[in-house]
């Protein structure tokens, strides 16, 4: 930001950041002193007296031979700038697969446009970089941000730290910004999809820990790592068909998930989304979660614990549906039947209930069970050679194994019936719902759930939400705003993987391995070494090999100009076969297509003469106030004569004829000539 102070002689130029937190350095010769002010100013020419030369204020004075410097001194005296303050080597190599991804999940999905609306571009870049950041480390501790992101390419000028990011979420960010980038979201979510007006929701929720407990948000409960103590409420709710985001809502710990339900169905009501249902998990399978979603108007699809009544009701038909091909319900190996049942004991009516058996799941969940058992019975026999006093077996199998001694010696001893009961449990589950639907119709709803559940599943295990990490209601809402910025980014990667059939964590890891290099020139160029899997991806993001060598040139543009802007954008493509625009534009055009200038500065074509099809004049256009506009009536109006002058139709009426003392045309040329005649013979007169 600069500062213009004018005056009669000279012009002051001022900027506005003075390097407080680096070290004092010496006034370079030339430099003044101000003793009311204490600035150091230069005089910019030197060929003219003092009192009429324009200066240049460099820093403030700390004594009078030291000063702090500001932007103009680091801009004016490269040299000693370097001298003093010796800047760190660039870094030979950067990572920007992540980045890539990034940018393309922000600029398609609008999440990105919305942050800028929301916080402004400083903060909008920080949450981009968090969002990085959490994909990349799995984690949300700012402590490790300086680390993990120490040789990617950032959204933002410069690398923030720890402290930094911390004052972005306890200051900087307020419940208001967070509150305005949920409704712009969801006009960006409406924009992706114009005919959407009806959603299936997938909700899921949780607490996590909260190491303070002041404030209205935490409160005392069963956190996620299975502790009491100090705890946050948060719900997702995301779009079940192609596990986007949709919003997010966070409520103090001890509150019913009811209260967010509610709060989520007004804010998509006023985006102009309507619920048609929600897709629940087993832990909104309680009687005032299910009665809350009806009093919503919604419908609901929901997963049944294990002890409930209606799951132990259909546990009755699980021997008919094993391995049966009558009962298949997809390729997968999943077997259904439909049944109807109270989904609580003291329920007042039936709900469909489907009953299901997962062949593959079933089967590898009985194998661990088997195998964890053996290697248990294994471990304890170990532990008896070692020679010790009383073997320990895992709680976790105690059911199923027990050890006992018998004339001075350990044994172990297998409880068969309680794990051969435990195996053919494995594989069921059961979905009821409040629509009447078949078992395939059934499963292939809540199917849907599933892009929520995996997406959810990342938050506490990928992303790092299961700690809040701060302290303070306002620090909590800009942290899981910046949590629910990362899901969206990872979600546009996981759609994309998904119709790759590619393996998302493996390509995460694979995109983070491709890298600029910086050359003699001191500039990045892209190391072209993509692997197949690696292209697939990128194409799918939007980004060609060209596109990888316009990035790495605004990259470079980044590093070397002054002049740069903080809006990051998608390259423009380029069609080489196109010819270069040409006319008074040209130059304009040019920079746009190449990326150097925003495509909304385009300047508009150059309108064609005349007025507009359609278009009135200005007097047919506006008639006078107070006045309706009258239309002309035909003809020509009266005292006006054919084809004559209104401007002339007050002037005084010419006599006919040729006025008085006029001459007409021929006797003019006539004159003429005989004047010219005259003249010739008087020159050959003079000669001879």
């Amino acid at each position: 930001m600069f500062t213009f102070t004018a005056c009669k002689h000279k012009l002051d130029i001022i900027m506005s950041h003075i390097y407080y937190e680096k070290k004092e350095i010496p006034i370079p010769e030339g430099g003044h002193v101000n003793k009311n002010d204490g600035a150091v100013r230069i005089y910019l020419d030197p060929t003219v007296p003092r009192r009429k030369s324009a200066t240049m204020v460099i820093g403030k004075a700390t004594s009078p031979t030291t000063m702090h410097p500001n932007d103009n001194f680091k801009l004016r005296y490269p040299d000693l700038w370097r001298q003093y303050y010796e800047e760190k080597t660039p870094l030979h190599v950067l990572h920007y697969g992540m980045y890539l991804t990034a940018l393309s999940a922000g600029c398609r999905t609008g999440v990105y446009a919305a942050l800028h609306d929301a916080v402004g571009p400083l903060y909008a870049n920080a949450l981009m970089d968090w969002s990085m950041f959490t994909i990349l480390s799995r984690t949300n501790a700012a402590s490790s941000f300086p680390d993990v992101m120490a040789d990617q390419v950032l959204f933002s000028r410069q690398r923030h730290g720890d402290d930094w990011y911390g004052d972005l979420f306890r200051e900087w960010i307020s419940p208001e910004d967070a509150e305005r980038f949920k409704d712009l979201w969801l006009d960006k979510v409406k924009a992706l999809d114009p005919d959407i007006k009806e959603v299936w929701i997938a909700i899921d929720g949780s607490n996590s820990d909260c190491d303070v407990s002041s404030g209205d948000l935490p409160a005392h409960g069963k956190a996620k790592s299975r502790r009491d103590g100090p705890v946050v409420g948060y719900m997702y709710a995301v779009d079940s068909r192609n596990g986007l985001p949709l919003t997010f809502e966070v409520f103090r710990g001890n509150v019913p998930d009811t209260k967010a339900l509610q709060r989520m169905r007004n804010r998509l009501h006023r985006s102009g989304l309507e619920v048609r249902g929600a897709i629940l998990d087993r832990i909104f399978c309680e009687r005032p979660s299910i009665e809350a979603v009806e009093s919503l108007g919604w419908n609901w699809t929901v997963m049944l614990k294990k002890d409930n009544s209606a799951h132990q009701m259909m546990m009755s038909m699980a021997r008919e549906i094993k391995w049966n091909l009558a009962h298949l319900v997809n390729g997968r190996g999943v077997f259904g039947i439909k049944g109807s049942a109270p989904l609580f004991k003291s329920s007042g009516k039936e709900s469909c209930v489907c009953l299901f058996y997962d062949g593959a799941n079933g089967t590898d969940r009985s194998l661990r069970l088997i195998e964890k058992v053996l290697e248990a019975e294994e471990d304890v026999r170990r532990q008896v050679a070692g020679g010790k006093f009383q073997p320990v077996v895992p709680k976790d199998v105690s059911k199923y194994l027990t050890v006992s001694e018998e004339g001075g010696a350990w044994t172990t001893a297998r409880n068969l019936e309680a794990w051969q009961a435990e195996l053919d449990v494995k594989g069921y589950y059961s979905i009821a719902s409040s629509v009447d639907m078949e078992a395939a119709e059934m499963h292939s709803t809540y199917y849907l759930r599933d892009t929520c559940e995996k997406a959810y599943s990342t938050m506490g295990t990928q992303l790092g939400s299961d700690v809040t990490r701060v302290h303070g209601d306002r620090a909590i809402l800009a942290r899981h705003l910046a949590t629910f910025v990362a899901q969206i980014t990872r979600s546009v990667v996981v759609r994309e993987c998904k119709a790759l059939k590619l393996d998302t964590g493996r390509m995460l890891k694979e995109m983070d391995r491709l890298h600029i290099s910086l050359f003699d020139s001191e500039k990045y160029a892209c190391v072209h070494d993509e692997s197949v899997r690696q292209r697939k991806l990128l194409k799918a993001l939007g980004f060609s090999t060209e596109d990888l060598e316009a990035v790495a040139s605004d990259i470079n543009r980044r590093n070397t100009e002054a002049v740069v802007s903080q809006v990051h954008r998608m390259p423009v493509k380029v069609d080489p076969k196109a010819p270069r625009p040409t006319g008074r534009n040209a130059k304009k055009l040019r920079d746009i297509a190449e990326g150097r200038r925003p495509a909304e500065e385009e300047p508009k074509p150059k309108g064609k003469p005349g007025r507009p099809k359609g278009s009135k004049n200005k007097k047919s256009e506006k008639p006078e106030a107070g006045k309706p506009e009258q239309k002309r009536k035909p003809g020509r109006p009266k005292g006006s004569k054919k084809g004559g002058n209104k401007a002339r139709a007050d002037e005084p009426k010419r006599s006919p004829g040729r006025p008085k003392g006029s001459k007409n045309k021929k006797t003019l040329i006539r004159e003429a000539e005989l004047a010219k005649r005259e003249k010739r013979m008087k020159r050959k007169n003079d000669s001879g």
